[in-house]
């Protein structure tokens, strides 16, 4: 073994067991992340901060979609995975940012 060697990990941002990547898109009330899970399944994250005064409106909006889109059944229609109303996100920057999400 070799002593004296320390291994450092590159930092990675993190939501609820997905270690996000790149930004996929963003908009007026929220950003849609890569995400992957422990598993190593992928997913397209939309992420709103709860500090954004936007945010009622918008999430209010999209949980009503979310809940329609989900009765439907066709292949061209999206599928949610996790709808979480309050979560935290670990940055790279080792900031906390209180969030809602879709997976």
């Amino acid at each position: 073994s070799v002593t004296g060697v320390q291994t450092c990990a590159l930092p990675i941002s993190t939501l609820d067991g997905f270690t996000l990547g790149r930004t996929l898109g963003s908009g007026f009330s929220a950003k849609v992340k890569l995400g992957t899970s422990q598993d190593g399944t992928e997913y397209a994250l939309k992420i709103f901060r709860l500090d954004n005064p936007q945010f009622d409106d918008a999430f209010k909006l999209l949980k009503e979609e979310v809940e329609a889109t989900n009765q439907l059944d066709h292949r061209h229609v999206v599928k949610y995975f996790e709808f979480k109303e309050n979560a935290t996100m670990h940055k790279k920057s080792g900031q906390q940012i209180q969030v809602a999400y879709i997976a």
